[in-house]
């Protein structure tokens, strides 16, 4: 099983198990609250003592793995190498409008990551240049949703499930496939799919030659 190695500023290491490949040392920069603002551009809230570079992944975890459950809200534009919301984290991600860029991939875990409302994502100009996914559960909607509109421009694969969409224009990269999800208003190049799951019972035929 492969690591995600973590040094601190002090030199303490913290390692998670995780799947793939190893990654460098000092890769991922995980989200701590360590002033109790929920501020995402306040760098004493990042475990390295910097908000998230170009060269770093933020990563939002739970205390097992030195992360914060808080919600954090940015006050400022991010761009960072990627981000990483995982399922165990038991918090919420708030653009609060704000623009993202990442190098790589954006990646928001199973369940509802990001704070609930109708105008997070408004204004927000969000460029990913990897890949880009939403995943959601059926009793627990993410939310990519913008009253006044947003911007998503994927370079790599573009997806959602469990998604509550409206107001996304994703027309300058990847288009947006959005499976088992709620149509709003307002989006450009977003498609809406049902998954070709099914709890129906399947009937085989069997001919004898």
């Amino acid at each position: 099983m492969a690591k995600i190695n973590v040094v601190t500023p002090d030199g303490t290491q913290v390692t998670e198990p995780g799947s793939g490949d190893p990654v460098i040392l000092g890769s991922y920069n995980i989200w701590t609250n360590a002033d109790a603002d929920n501020d995402g551009n306040n760098a004493n809230n990042w475990l390295l003592g910097h908000v998230p570079t170009a060269a770093e992944i933020a990563y939002f975890t739970d205390a097992t793995f030195g992360g914060s459950e808080d919600d954090c809200t940015l006050s400022g534009s991010l761009s960072c190498y990627g981000i990483d919301i995982r399922p165990e984290y038991g918090g919420a991600f708030d653009p609060n409008g704000q623009d993202i860029t990442t190098v790589a991939d954006f990646l928001i875990a199973l369940g509802d990551h990001i704070v609930d409302g109708a105008d997070v994502w408004n204004g927000s100009t969000v460029v990913v240049g990897g890949r880009f996914s939403a995943v959601g559960a059926s009793d627990n909607l993410v939310n990519l949703r913008a009253s006044t509109g947003w911007t998503l421009t994927v370079t790599g694969r573009c997806t959602a499930s469990y998604a509550t969409v409206a107001g996304c224009d994703a027309s300058g990269g990847t288009r947006l496939t959005a499976t088992d999800s709620t149509e709003g208003a307002g989006n450009t190049d977003v498609v809406f799919l049902e998954s070709q799951l099914s709890d129906a019972p399947i009937s085989l035929v069997v001919g004898i030659a």
